[in-house]
């Protein structure tokens, strides 16, 4: 995690609880007594510094997020860390929408927008009220009646070859099946009964918890 400023300990509160292991490059010295009442590890110094990404693990990284401050820094930082390892899936935020692109050419996989996202929910709030209560619902942080879950189809799943109907997913784990996402990069949404589970899909499931689990145990044994 590049940053520790609102956004950056939001994420980082947010991983801890899903028990993710990160670490925090942050140069603000003013934020080092949050990240140590955070309990965080954290490295002191500036985030697109290759000596301090390379203490802070890249090379065995597997998703950096880039939340500095200003848009220059975090394409400075994809650029850097995309040149020491070239197979990092990179998150970025961006402030300004037209710097989106400046950093999908530097290397960034995902670039986020908060100022969009935010503009879009406040909007959705007005046109869609029941949509946006059943995703808050379903993206709870606390704990709540349904969640939503991506999951891996792994090879040694029984259930590979099998279509949703035959699967029993719906009917043993009363879960919703809302899209697969194929091995070829194909997103299926609402996928038919008929529609088939093969080895390399993800599927994302709607429903309690603790059934999420059990089908994830199912599926990626």
């Amino acid at each position: 995690m590049c940053g520790y400023g609102r956004m950056g300990r939001g994420l980082c509160r947010y991983l801890a609880q899903k028990d993710l292991d990160f670490v925090v490059i942050e140069q603000n010295l003013d934020r080092i007594p949050a990240m140590d009442e955070d309990d965080i590890l954290y490295v002191k110094g500036d985030s697109t510094s290759e000596a301090n990404l390379t203490k802070a693990g890249v090379d065995n990284a597997s998703t950096p997020m880039a939340v500095l401050g200003t848009d220059p820094a975090n394409v400075f930082l994809v650029l850097t860390a995309k040149r020491r390892n070239p197979e990092l899936f990179i998150v970025a935020r961006a402030n300004e929408s037209e710097t989106k692109d400046t950093l999908c050419v530097a290397g960034a996989n995902v670039v986020v927008s908060p100022y969009e996202i935010g503009a879009r929910r406040m909007a959705h709030a007005i046109l869609r009220p029941t949509v946006i209560q059943f995703l808050e619902l379903a993206f709870a942080d606390e704990r709540a009646d349904i969640e939503m879950e991506e999951i891996p189809v792994n090879t040694r799943s029984n259930l590979v070859g099998m279509t949703l109907q035959e699967s029993g997913i719906r009917q043993n784990l009363n879960l919703i099946i809302i899209a697969m996402n194929k091995s070829d990069g194909h997103m299926h949404f609402n996928p038919s009964a008929g529609s088939r589970i093969e080895a390399g899909d993800t599927v994302v499931a709607v429903g309690e918890n603790q059934n999420l689990i059990k089908l994830e145990k199912i599926l990626n044994p």
